[in-house]
């Protein structure tokens, strides 16, 4: 019975020891982003996070305080990764970007998830990183930097509405259009904070 013991033991992947409380908290979002892009988030547990990462579940509600928050910080490390995105683009694939990029699609969904869920702290500010990206961008081209703000907010909304409620209006069909009219909108609106 003890050598059975033994081999199951044997046969039984270690864990990394020790890492730093920075390390295993990315871990942790990584492993849990990863899971959004393969099934529904109400499916997702903290142990599977936790597996994942390879990271004991508890450090889920020790270092998050609960999957939700964990979600949260996903939200978050999404936005700074479209912001980054968005800073390089061309100023003419901003449209492609929030249209069809998988993080910003996941992003969306995970916007409305929380929000259905009713987490708190899902606000993106108005001075985040995704609206400032945008906004940064808006001013490039000859905005003001209220209206630049303001434009980017906008785009912000658009976007995450459209990928949110595109299926339930079957306004997916019409999004190139939807974009093409945006960005005239926003050469209008450069050419009028110019004069």
């Amino acid at each position: 019975m003890a050598a059975k013991k033994s081999s199951t033991v044997a046969n039984k992947p270690k864990r990394r020891s020790p890492i730093s409380r920075q390390e295993g908290q990315q871990r942790l979002v990584n492993a849990a982003m990863e899971l959004m892009y393969e099934r529904p988030f109400s499916e997702i547990g903290v142990r599977d996070i936790a597996t994942r990462a390879d990271v004991n579940h508890g450090f889920v509600h020790v270092w998050f305080g609960s999957k939700n928050l964990l979600f949260i910080a996903v939200r978050n490390q999404i936005i700074e990764n479209i912001a980054e995105k968005l800073r390089h683009d061309p100023l003419d694939a901003l449209g492609e970007r929030i249209q069809g990029d998988p993080e910003a699609i996941l992003l969306a969904r995970l916007t409305a998830w929380l929000e259905l869920e009713g987490a708190e702290g899902i606000e993106t500010q108005a001075n985040g990183p995704l609206i400032e990206a945008v906004t940064q961008r808006y001013v490039a081209v000859g905005l003001t930097p209220k209206d630049a703000r303001v434009a980017a907010m906008a785009v912000v909304a658009l976007g995450v509405t459209g990928i949110v409620a595109g299926k339930t209006l079957d306004t997916a069909h019409n999004i190139p259009d939807i974009i093409a009219l945006w960005q005239r909108m926003v050469g209008l609106l450069a050419a009028d904070s110019r004069a």
